[in-house]
């Protein structure tokens, strides 16, 4: 899809450039936002174990205090939110609905592919990686290539959408990528903020501290181009070389 190998299954759409990529430019992070809730709500997919609305009230909660900025507050209904995906896959769970699950991650994929394929007309597009909910692409750094992108992702809005709920989409700048594969990439946005996924690059914590002078050297080489060798043998803080083995 768009030269990029694609697997799909019930995990979620996943694909991403055979080799490791490292490019600037015009990239961006078009994310659906909630969607598989959006989605369930949307089109009529709450398990049908439910005798009420309140999947929808949380819903609504969540969608007010983000648009309020107020991450922190949204956070909690964001996993009640999520957690019904899952719930619906769990036959020792009261919302147990394999069917409806079903139903949405399929669609769910066949959306996004939609999307791939009607983005592949803007000239110069090039896709980076898909990931369930979302995609990364680059295209030329001009007015009209970004505006013939925004057409098209409202039109998949208008698409996608029912009276019942809105799926919208959040097109973020990213200024530079770093990508191994589909689930370990550093970028760097617009505004210098930085975003890490996976084993090599992750904010690795005092419960998660295996050799973290590793991923530090990395993305301090990839942000601030100080070379691994610098960062490595200018450590003083013994605890960063610790190897946690099994």
């Amino acid at each position: 899809i768009a030269g990029i190998p694609h697997t799909f299954g019930f995990g979620g759409l996943h694909g991403a450039t055979e080799k490791p990529i490292h490019t600037k430019g015009l990239i961006l992070h078009v994310d659906v936002g909630s969607y598989y809730p959006s989605m369930l709500i949307a089109w009529d997919l709450v398990t049908r174990a439910s005798t009420n609305d309140n999947y929808r009230l949380v819903y609504d909660t969540r969608m007010k205090l983000k648009h309020e900025g107020k991450k922190k507050e949204q956070a909690p209904y964001k996993k009640l939110l999520n957690a019904l995906s899952g719930a619906m896959k769990d036959e020792c769970n009261p919302a147990y609905d394999p069917r409806n699950n079903n139903i949405m991650c399929i669609n769910g994929q066949l959306m996004l592919l939609d999307l791939i394929e009607h983005l592949e007309v803007v000239p110069g597009f090039q896709l980076i990686q898909s990931n369930t909910d979302g995609l990364i692409i680059q295209i030329p750094d001009t007015d009209e290539a970004f505006y013939q992108v925004d057409d098209i992702c409202f039109d998949w809005e208008q698409r996608c959408s029912t009276d019942k709920c809105k799926i919208l989409l959040e097109l973020d700048t990213i200024a530079e990528i770093y990508q191994k594969d589909v689930n370990n990439y550093l970028w760097i946005d617009a505004e210098g903020k930085v975003e890490r996924k996976g084993a090599y690059v992750k904010q690795l914590s005092p419960t998660d501290n295996d050799l973290p002078i590793i991923n530090e050297a990395l993305v301090e080489y990839m942000v601030h181009h100080v070379p691994v060798e610098d960062t490595i043998n200018g450590c003083t803080d013994i605890i960063k070389f610790q190897k946690v083995v099994k």
